[in-house]
């Protein structure tokens, strides 16, 4: 995880964090408890923080619930990263974004209560395809994933939110088809005429300007991992498969890259429209959208219509 961007110290204050210390106890049976909710067996882990399920007492809704350590972020740069990754959240409300709940906090932990994915990510759906056809996800399912991907990118960037971590396993998928963009961690808020600076995000769906320039558009750079996600759904390949970082950063910034032949021409021209060096030649989410792969029948243009009444940060 990254620290946050020097030139943008927007964080979350304290006063947004619920203190629910008295909450978390256990009762006869050894359940713990964080406010309303009962946490169960743990779901997944990392060096500063476990997901665990939880289940609401009441309503028995069922909940994702990160577990941040403290002691593990108190006092270093990673606090601030934290508290601007649940401000980030608290303000995306959309069927394609991983919602976060509530936030509470005891004397050790903090508690981010989130909406839970039956399911599986991304990567696992391409690992799945590639064992059972040799190729990537079939193209009629990978441009409905991709449509969301693009609905829910849209309303972050409304917003004022680049995610800059956007790749296959951070794209949770439901096991009714609901795409859900999902992990924060390395979103920043970017005003209209600014721009970032911190180099980050997964090498392999990096943008070439984050690596070369000295400052990029967020924005601009989440379209180019759209699109290399995209590459990667339909082929079950890396764009930029190379052995050593040091080469994949080098293909990156020429982009230098092969489309295999199984993903069809109109896909690949979109996909050569989205992965172009120069930002300001790269499509754009409205460029996208228009393209006739994208925009077949039955794709609903209201979708992003209505995510545009949505207020914007100043």
């Amino acid at each position: 995880m990254a620290p946050p961007d020097k030139d943008d110290p927007h964080s979350m204050s304290l006063g947004s964090i619920k203190s629910h210390s008295s909450s978390l106890s256990s009762n006869r049976v050894k359940h713990k408890y964080v406010g309303d909710y009962k946490l169960g067996h743990e779901l997944g882990s990392g060096t500063f923080a476990k997901v665990v399920e939880g289940t609401h007492k009441d309503t028995q809704q069922r909940v994702a619930v990160k577990i941040i350590s403290k002691s593990k972020i108190l006092g270093q740069t990673l606090e601030k990263v934290v508290r601007r990754e649940v401000d980030i959240m608290l303000k995306l409300k959309h069927p394609n974004i991983v919602r976060l709940f509530e936030v509470v906090q005891s004397s050790n932990n903090i508690y981010m209560i989130m909406e839970l994915v039956i399911g599986g990510d991304l990567f696992e759906l391409v690992n799945t395809a590639r064992k059972t056809t040799n190729t990537g996800i079939p193209e009629d399912k990978s441009r409905n994933l991709f449509q969301q991907l693009i609905c829910g990118l849209h309303v972050c960037h409304l917003q004022g939110i680049a995610h800059r971590d956007l790749k296959p396993e951070n794209l949770l998928v439901s096991s009714d088809g609901c795409l859900k963009i999902a992990d924060f961690g390395l979103a920043n808020i970017q005003k209209t005429n600014e721009y970032l600076r911190t180099v980050c995000g997964t090498i392999s769906f990096v943008a070439p300007e984050v690596l070369i320039e000295g400052s990029y558009d967020g924005f601009k750079s989440d379209i180019w991992s759209a699109g290399n996600v995209l590459f990667t759904m339909l082929s079950a390949q890396f764009a930029f498969p190379h052995p050593k970082q040091t080469e994949v950063v080098e293909a990156i910034k020429a982009v230098r890259y092969t489309m295999p032949p199984s993903i069809q021409p109109n896909a690949a021209d979109l996909i050569r429209h989205i992965l172009v060096r120069d930002p300001d030649q790269r499509y754009t989410i409205a460029d996208v959208v228009q393209h006739p792969w994208f925009n077949v029948e039955g794709w609903d243009s209201t979708r992003l219509q209505a995510a545009s009444a949505e207020p914007q940060p100043g």
